[in-house]
């Protein structure tokens, strides 16, 4: 498991005026709550560092230190974005203990080529993400799935993962993560009429006619 440092400020609770305005000054609003803490905390945040967080750190532990308050072990559990745009418009942040279990998402990296797709098959990729449950200093930055060894028709089932000792998955055991599909035909050629069956009706069409 790796940490990454998020830095935050204190806010008041606002209107969507002033939401706006923090914003426009570069900074998103966000909140942290937990079992662990009396009250929520309505924070803010730099723009530019919570894209960074995005980018490589979204489903690890942040060490988010807020000004007044100290340093909380937090994850990132929602980010709400806006429809059109896809700009960040708020976060939440869920504070953790250390000693307790907790679950959350964790990536798949899917890594090789499927010995069945240098046949023709097509891998398909059901489940980029896995929620597992494990204690925090537990928790892998990613779950590595190597496909190399898949031929056609295969598939990889959540209980086929190697998971780090401790670490539990929440999925059921066959649930699919990948699976190599056979190769599809031509459509086509699977469309086209046979020749001789269609040269057969229209003769007995025609042989039909000819007796009437």
């Amino acid at each position: 498991m790796s940490t990454m440092t998020l830095r935050a400020a204190p806010r008041p609770l606002a209107g969507a005026g002033t939401l706006r305005k923090l914003r426009r000054a570069g900074q998103i609003p966000g909140i942290v709550y937990g079992k662990s803490e009396p009250e929520p905390i309505p924070v803010a945040v730099e723009s530019k560092d919570l894209q960074t967080v995005l980018k490589s750190h979204s489903h690890g532990i942040l060490n988010l230190e807020i000004s007044g308050y100290g340093k909380r072990n937090v994850l990132l559990l929602d980010v709400q974005r806006d429809p059109i745009s896809g700009e960040v418009r708020h976060v939440d942040f869920h504070r953790i203990s250390m000693d307790e279990a907790i679950r959350t998402q964790v990536p798949l990296e899917i890594s090789g080529t499927a010995a069945g797709e240098k046949e023709g098959g097509m891998l398909q990729i059901v489940m980029y993400e896995l929620e597992l449950e494990c204690m925090p200093a537990q928790l892998p930055d990613s779950i590595k799935v190597d496909v190399s060894d898949m031929q056609i028709g295969d598939t990889l089932v959540v209980g086929d993962l190697q998971l780090p000792e401790g670490v539990k998955a929440i999925a059921d055991a066959d649930a699919v993560v990948a699976a190599v599909l056979a190769p599809q035909k031509d459509t086509a050629e699977a469309e086209a009429p046979d020749e001789d069956g269609a040269e057969g009706k229209e003769g007995a069409e025609q042989s039909a006619a000819e007796a009437d």
